[in-house]
């Protein structure tokens, strides 16, 4: 959980949308691969 909370921080600064911010959080839980292509 706390793995994906550091992806979920980065993804949200990066991305800055709620839209890929919340598909990032769903590919982390699937696979940090799957969130990368995200």
């Amino acid at each position: 959980v706390g793995s994906v909370g550091l992806s979920e921080a980065v993804a949200n600064s990066r991305w800055g949308s709620g839209a890929q911010r919340t598909g990032g959080i769903v590919a982390a839980s699937t696979s940090p691969k799957d969130r990368r292509i995200m």
